[in-house]
């Protein structure tokens, strides 16, 4: 005998409510029940609409209409020709608009733009927005240039802007409620246009930035003082085309606590471009403001391959000879934070002499393992008191993933890779507790550290790692090259890039 149990109609309306959003809601057609309780759920599960090039001006009339009083979120994906028609339907509806999105691509052949850009000019300036949240618009193929307030200036609750190909230059807007702007323009004349792109947005506590092109003009006398709130700013720079040193110094970013630098590489890179060590001068620019002594973190970011054949170490070696995708986080005491994000032929001498405290993750202490294989000497710290080791690996971890690569795992002997002769204490942390023979830790200090029983180290941390006792002499060997260990069941966390501040939660429609 089959039994049948009813969901409560709540939890089908929450249910209901999760349910990916399509062209047409599928929950409408599953049976009566579900029909009923999805067109009588709440009324955000209409409000939230996709209007893309596929779809018909009455597909989009009926789904606004059909939100009824509840606010909408708006997304405008379509080719230019379908634009123009579209802003007299959406227009009556602004004052519901809690985010809108507008998409617009424009290919090759596509004739005159100006009616498009008009109609788009019109929408964003016909009505007050008292309830948008968010606005993104992006431009591919075409440019606008908006001179009028936004929503007549009437734009209470806005928090998040995003334009890409979209100047909004206009002396008279003020939208002192924003706090993150993203820009991204084919070009951007820093201490022409930067101030003017800024004057709307008071109270703005996160600014991203790119310009495919950075005109090398710096202009005539300084640049006006960065919205006072300002605590992230970061700085993106198309491959090939570094922002000029003198352009960037322009930048008022001294008393800005979080400062980004980083390279937006092509969708696909057909070779590296052959670096220089870290830091370049531009680099340099961003230090400023930070106060001594510094924590310093750094990762390699690899390039995607694909294919059966693909060798790690190979691909690194190549990496390593042009160019690697090197990120380095900086922190000083007062936790400021300057980040950099590029490819870089590794580490100066003179900048690796004054690191003092060094995060790294587990498979980077690899990457730079490869590089001692083909260098003349170890990388030398002559300031370096403290290393934190992120990330550790099971023993079965590694043997079920030959892929990974770890510096616990490789064979003896090898040449020692971190000179650093004032080294006192290393930490190893990881989220998860994992478990460590005391052999493992005992030769990466003895070769990858070159430590020895006369030169120990004064304190060994481990965070959430656990080490076997079933060989005595082995853990014996360890106490001698770490006579102090401390062992913690938290972990570390590692230090985060400044980026992802700028980032905020966009509408899913899939």
């Amino acid at each position: 005998m089959r039994h049948l149990i009813a969901l409560p109609t709540e939890l089908l309306c929450a249910i209901i409510g999760f349910l990916p959003l399509k062209d047409r809601i599928a929950v409408t057609h599953v049976c009566q029940v579900w029909r009923k309780l999805a067109l009588e759920a709440r009324a955000e599960l209409w409000a939230q609409i996709h209007w893309g090039p596929s779809s018909t001006m009455d597909v989009l009339a009926a789904r606004l209409a059909r939100a009824g009083t509840a606010l909408i979120d708006l997304r405008v994906d379509v080719l230019p020709w379908h634009f123009p028609p579209a802003p007299a339907i959406i227009e009556p509806y602004i004052g519901q608009l809690q985010s809108l999105r507008i998409d617009i691509v424009a290919g090759p052949g596509v004739g005159t733009l100006r009616p498009i850009i008009a109609a788009l000019l019109g929408l964003l300036t016909s009505r007050p927005a008292p309830q948008l949240i968010s606005l993104t618009i992006f431009l591919d193929g075409m440019e606008a240039r908006l001179t009028s307030p936004l929503f007549l200036n009437t734009t209470p609750r806005l928090r998040h802007v995003h334009l890409t190909c979209f100047e909004y230059d206009c002396a008279a807007a003020r939208h002192p409620t924003v706090q993150i702007l993203r820009l991204k323009t084919e070009e951007l004349h820093i201490p022409r246009q930067l101030d003017a792109y800024l004057r709307p947005f008071p109270g703005l506590e996160v600014l991203d930035i790119l310009g495919e092109h950075y005109p090398a003009d710096p202009g005539t006398g300084p640049m006006a003082a960065l919205p006072a709130r300002l605590d992230a700013l970061i700085i993106r720079f198309q491959t090939w085309r570094p922002i000029p040193t003198e352009v960037l110094a322009k930048i008022p970013h001294g008393d800005v606590k979080q400062v980004e630098y980083c390279e937006e590489y092509a969708d696909e890179i057909a070779e590296f471009r052959d670096a220089l060590s870290f830091p370049i001068q531009q680099e340099v620019v961003i230090m400023q403001g930070l106060s001594g002594p510094v924590q310093l973190s750094i990762s390699f970011l690899l390039h995607e391959n694909e294919g059966d054949s693909y060798d790690f170490d190979s691909v690194i070696a190549y990496e390593l000879e042009y160019g690697i995708c090197t990120e380095v986080i900086m922190v000083d005491n007062q936790r400021n934070r300057r980040a950099f994000s590029a490819s870089h032929k590794m580490f100066t001498p003179s900048f690796l002499s004054q690191v003092v405290v060094l995060n790294i993750r587990e498979e980077d202490l690899y990457i730079w393992y490869l590089h001692r294989r083909t260098s003349d000497g170890p990388a030398r710290f002559d300031a370096l008191e403290s290393i934190v080791v992120h990330s550790l690996l099971e023993i079965g971890d590694y043997t079920e993933d030959t892929s990974w690569r770890s510096p616990f795992f490789i064979s003896l002997p090898y040449p020692t890779v971190f000179e650093a002769p004032r080294l006192h204490s290393i930490t190893f942390t990881t989220d998860e507790e994992v478990t460590f023979a005391p052999e493992m830790i005992s030769e990466f200090l003895s070769h990858f550290l070159g430590r020895s029983i006369e030169t120990p180290l004064e304190l060994l941390e481990l965070r959430n790692v656990r080490i076997l006792e079933h060989n005595v002499a082995e853990v014996a060997r360890l106490t001698l090259l770490a006579p102090k260990i401390a062992f913690r069941g938290d972990g570390l966390e590692y230090e985060y890039d400044v980026a992802y501040l700028a980032d905020f939660d966009d509408i899913d429609f899939s």
